[in-house]
């Protein structure tokens, strides 16, 4: 797995996955650290893509920079700053110069582009329901940044115990099936999705 920043010796492991595609080829890798004050380092690999992760996530439970790196020329920098209901983005296109905005959201979520940012955006929000194995995202708005995440709106999960999508089934019917999962006896993420009366 290739990371924007080495792993340190102060970060405690907490949990790890891959995922595979049909044809069996591992499309998405990540892996979740601790850091001292309790707060989590997230990075994901997005293997066909050749794009890098990192996001932070606060001991409250809410994430709040990413920053993203494309690999394939030419380079693209991206972070994104949430504070207050309000996302500081960054944009080196290249060796451009770098764009500066303040968006400004709705919903104060933001939202990590991976099958593992699913389940930390719902943690996130604190909607549980122990029971849930399976979720129709279609009856969910989740948005990155102020873009609503249209790669989840018809989207079908099952989660494993942890709380981890197990099973990942997108708009167009493509899978995503979770290998190598490891992770810490006491990990789990609350997700619960008693927000809608129908799911």
């Amino acid at each position: 797995m290739r990371y924007l920043h080495a792993i340190s010796p102060a970060e405690m492991f907490i949990a790890s996955g891959s995922y595979q595609n049909a044809d069996r080829k591992t499309i998405q890798q990540w892996t979740i650290h601790q850091l001292p004050d309790q707060a989590w380092m997230i990075r994901v690999d997005h293997i066909p893509q050749n794009i890098l992760i990192e996001a932070w996530r606060s001991p409250q439970r809410t994430l709040e920079r990413v920053d993203v790196r494309t690999l394939n020329r030419p380079i693209q920098r991206i972070s994104y700053l949430l504070e207050n209901a309000l996302i500081e983005y960054g944009h080196t296109d290249g060796q451009a110069t770098r764009i500066h905005k303040t968006l400004k959201l709705t919903t104060p979520l933001l939202a990590l582009p991976s099958v593992i940012g699913i389940s930390l955006a719902l943690d996130e929000w604190h909607i549980t329901r122990p029971t849930l194995t399976t979720l129709d995202l279609s009856a969910l708005e989740l948005i990155t940044a102020q873009i609503k995440a249209r790669e989840w709106a018809k989207s079908v999960i099952q989660f494993n115990q942890h709380g981890i999508p197990q099973r990942y089934q997108d708009h167009a019917g493509g899978i995503l099936t979770l290998t190598d999962f490891a992770a810490t006896p006491t990990f789990n993420l609350s997700i619960n999705l008693a927000l809608k009366e129908n799911l």
